[in-house]
């Protein structure tokens, strides 16, 4: 005996397996953990980013990177740690660290910091940045970061730029998803389907992934059902 899957159970089964893909990354990553001796080195290190900023030793941090990397940013790092500005205060929290290869480690944290400019003082608080290491015969070296772009104080243009321009998009995208969404219950209640039930699972259940599915594969195979007058 030959077993057929309907589509839209087909689809069903095609949503959970992408789930299962997605969370694959996370599966091997789980295989390159930090030893407890290399995060404790790693933590030491990440406190001495911490003081490298608070002593605002901007030649003591570029020489802690690789000559690549102090010549990509090296100029946004002097100007952040100039005499312009004062580090108040500076916290790296919240660190995870994780190996990339055999020569590669990488710190990711949140940032706390407190300064003082000629546009007075400021603070920033929650925002992510990253380290990454690379294991030497003698000591590591930073080969890439964009903690450069923590050390500057907000702009309100930045953050409108940042923010505002992805929040608009963000909610654009979310209320024409939705939109698209209702439509497509909307029109499969409409419908003549045999299987119907299955299909008003997958739509209401995988959301917009679901309703996407429906309109392709589904839609245009059913009438409408005829209103009676």
């Amino acid at each position: 005996m030959q077993m057929r899957l309907s589509v839209p159970l087909l689809s069903i089964v095609v949503v959970v397996c992408s789930f299962v893909l997605l969370l694959a990354p996370s599966l091997t990553k789980a295989q390159m953990e930090v030893t407890e001796e290399y995060e404790g080195y790693l933590n030491s290190l990440a406190d001495e980013i911490e003081e490298m900023v608070l002593y605002m030793d901007a030649d003591y941090l570029l020489e802690a990177m690789s000559p690549e990397l102090a010549e990509r940013i090296g100029a946004d790092v002097r100007e952040a740690l100039s005499p312009e500005q004062e580090i108040i205060d500076f916290n790296l929290y919240g660190r995870a660290f994780s190996k990339i290869d055999e020569m590669h480690y990488r710190i990711d944290a949140k940032y706390l910091i407190e300064g003082r400019g000629i546009g007075g003082t400021w603070s920033t608080q929650g925002l992510s940045t990253y380290v990454v290491l690379e294991d030497g015969p003698e000591y590591m070296t930073i080969t890439d970061t964009d903690l450069q772009e923590a050390l500057f104080m907000p702009s309100v243009e930045n953050i409108l730029e940042d923010f505002g321009v992805l929040l608009y998009l963000f909610v654009a995208i979310g209320l024409a998803g939705t939109g698209f969404w209702i439509w497509m219950i909307v029109d499969l209640m409409k419908r003549e389907i045999p299987d119907k039930i299955l299909w008003i699972i997958l739509v209401i259940f995988a959301g917009f992934i679901g309703a996407l599915i429906y309109f392709f594969t589904g839609r245009n195979k059913y009438p409408i059902k005829p209103t009676s007058l």
